[in-house]
């Protein structure tokens, strides 16, 4: 009895757990990082850097690297001392020995996932420079008269970030940056503040405009030792791209329109078309679909009257230009068509048909452009009373009456334009006596023409007994 309660409270403990969501932990992402920030001081040679980890370093790798000379002064393949401190946590130390007199130096460690660097100064401060963390990416763009101000990611030595200035040498290039003329060197002094090193680029010092490539920028701190050169490029570019449209300034409704935008930046030697817009003339905005690389784009407009194309392109150093067209659309008017039972009717035409026979006056074929063929109103008058709106056939039940009907057919599209098409239908009823005299007509002919036949005959037997004879000669 026990044992029966038991797997009852264990069946009601399972099913309660299921009505309860799954809470997923939470993924760490893998990390390496150190106790102390870049530009940390070590004066002896004998040190201990220190840190942590999100993942196991049980296999990593670890450079001690001169940056001035790039020179490898140490490495291993594991850290001295790693121990787990709680769940997805590590706490690392590793010792280092620079026999050097000193050095500027980056400590790395490399994970198969993920890894970390030190910038520290060891030893003798005559040793120490400044040092790029990160090498500048991109480039500088000067777009109009503002001076732009550009953040340098430099750590330098202690008390040396002031009066450091940076050193560059420069020259006009192309777009792939091959420089068109001799390089020439300029001096900038670098700001601070805190530990942010920035450097003001002057448009006036990048004459002319165009592309500009640095072949060598140097960092120089209070004592003038040097950071290693890195290059780097700048652009100068205020004035903006030049941009036309070439399109027709007619057209008919529906007839598709080629739109050509022709776009050049002679500065940059970079361009692109970034919008492609028409306006109708409901003030509808209509986007025209197309790469920015494209330069030819369609245009199909609905709606007859005054459409306007706006075109914008942007160069490479971010500049703008919008241009416009105005195109006139034209509407084309309809055109009215009419059909009896197949039989193309021309306007003025005069049609007989029988009353009581099925026949279909049809105007399914009127024309008109593709945009306004399915708006396109059929309007119908019978004679000077009835209208008939809507409708693209007319049947016999139209015409109930034998008689002479005037029939008009008007086609009007979306635009009021409109083309009519006149014709006079004329429902016979068949008529009894005439049809007995095309029955009784022949009969009495035939009659005539055998009694006429009778006649001839007996007045030809009576001439011929009228005769006379000589004496002697037999009788005929």
């Amino acid at each position: 009895m026990m044992m029966s309660q038991h797997r009852s409270i264990g069946l009601v403990c399972l099913l309660l757990l299921a009505c309860f969501p799954l809470v997923e932990a939470e993924t760490v992402a893998p990390s390496i990082t150190f106790d102390v920030d870049h530009g940390v001081v070590f004066e002896d040679d004998l040190f201990t850097i220190t840190g942590v980890s999100t993942i196991s370093l049980n296999d990593v790798t670890w450079e001690l690297v001169d940056v001035t000379s790039d020179v490898v002064l140490a490495s291993g393949s594991f850290l001295d001392q790693v121990i787990p401190d709680g769940e997805d946590a590590w706490t690392w130390s590793h010792n280092l020995t620079v026999n050097e007199p000193g050095c500027t130096c980056r400590f790395v460690v490399d994970h198969a996932v993920v890894s970390a660097d030190l910038l520290m100064f060891v030893g003798s401060p005559v040793t120490w420079s400044p040092v790029w963390l990160d090498e500048p990416k991109g480039r500088v763009l000067l777009n109009d008269d503002s001076n732009t101000t550009v953040v340098l990611d430099v750590v330098f030595p202690p008390q040396r970030a002031n009066g450091s200035t940076v050193e560059i040498q420069r020259c006009p290039a192309s777009a792939n940056q091959v420089c068109k003329s001799p390089v020439s060197t300029i001096t900038l002094p670098l700001q601070h503040e805190g530990s942010t090193s920035a450097v003001v680029f002057e448009p006036s010092q990048w004459s002319p405009e165009g592309h500009w490539a640095i072949t060598a920028m140097t960092v120089v701190d209070a004592v003038l030792s040097r950071s290693t050169p890195v290059v780097w490029q700048v652009l100068h570019d205020a004035t903006p791209p030049s941009v036309s449209i070439e399109a027709t300034d007619r057209a008919t409704e529906s007839d598709p329109i080629v739109i050509v935008v022709n776009a050049t930046d002679a500065t940059s030697e970079e361009v692109a078309v970034v919008d492609v817009r028409a306006t109708g003339p409901t003030g509808v905005v209509q986007p025209l679909s197309g790469q920015t690389t494209t330069t030819g784009f369609l245009l199909h407009p609905h709606l007859a009257g005054e459409w306007l194309v706006a075109v914008t392109v942007e160069d490479g150093a971010g500049l703008t230009k919008t241009v416009t067209h105005s195109i006139t659309v034209l509407n084309l008017p309809p055109e009215a068509n009419v059909r009896l039972n197949g039989a193309v009717i021309e306007s003025g035409d005069r049609l007989s048909v029988r009353a009581g026979d099925a026949f279909l006056i049809d105007s399914s074929a009127s024309k008109d452009t593709a945009s306004d063929l399915l708006n396109l109103n059929h309007v119908w008058w019978l004679d000077t009373d009835g209208r008939i709106s809507g409708v693209e056939t007319l049947t016999n039940d139209r015409f109930p009456e034998a008689g002479s009907y005037e029939v008009r057919l008007e086609v009007v599209d979306d635009d009021g334009a409109s083309d009519e098409l006149t014709f006079t239908l004329e429902v016979i009823e068949e008529d009894v006596p005439l049809r007995e005299a095309a029955v009784l007509g022949p009969l009495l002919l035939i009659l005539v023409g055998f009694g006429l036949a009778l006649l001839i005959y007996v007045r030809n037997r009576a001439q011929v007994a009228s005769i006379p004879t000589w004496p002697g000669e037999p009788d005929s």
